[in-house]
């Protein structure tokens, strides 16, 4: 029985907290404390912890931004996989870019590159299931029409970036042919 119930909590998504206090706070107030306060150590000066349940990620473009927002506001309402909660994207320019995404903070927080290491072979198992697990669940997920291009989601179609792509930014694609073909051209270029 314990074996099932840790093998549940794996997979399952806490219940969502209680609305933070930081979500009555205007965008002007937020900005301050994050010009403010230094970034959490181990977070590459990204992220800013501005209320002990609420950080703000330091971003880099304010459009890719808003679609990291509606990405993850997207897999919460419909998948179980565990993510903090975008709350909103503030436009603002700073030293690493123009915006502000605040989130939820998840304290204990450590990125799998860095944990990987010290991991058990048990552990890591885990989380090989457990990402086989939400890459299923994220397949399942329908986007909502206005957001039938394939690319960043947003209230139009975005231009691409990340590593299938070796940094370079591409698109936006009209279908997902598009998005493949270029894909496989830039794989053979390098």
């Amino acid at each position: 029985m314990k074996d099932v119930a840790r093998r549940q909590d794996i997979f399952a998504r806490p219940p969502p907290p209680p609305p933070s206090q930081t979500e009555r706070w205007s965008d002007e107030e937020i900005i301050r404390l994050v010009d403010e306060t230094p970034c959490l150590p181990g977070t590459d000066n990204m992220l800013v912890l501005i209320a002990p349940d609420t950080a703000v990620k330091r971003c880099w473009k304010f459009d890719a931004t808003v679609a990291e927002q509606l990405s993850m506001q997207l897999v919460y309402s419909h998948t179980r996989i565990p993510l903090p909660r975008a709350h909103r994207v503030i436009q603002h320019v700073h030293g690493r870019g123009d915006a502000y995404l605040v989130m939820d903070y998840i304290p204990k927080y450590q990125r799998l590159q860095t944990a990987w290491k010290g991991m058990s072979m048990w552990a890591k198992l885990r989380v090989i299931v457990a990402l086989r697990v939400y890459l299923r669940q994220l397949r399942r997920v329908q986007h909502p029409p206005s957001m039938g291009k394939p690319g960043p989601p947003g209230p139009k179609p975005l231009r691409c970036s990340g590593l299938q792509f070796y940094e370079c930014i591409k698109g936006p694609f009209p279908t997902s042919e598009a998005l493949a073909d270029t894909i496989v051209k830039v794989t053979d270029e390098h």
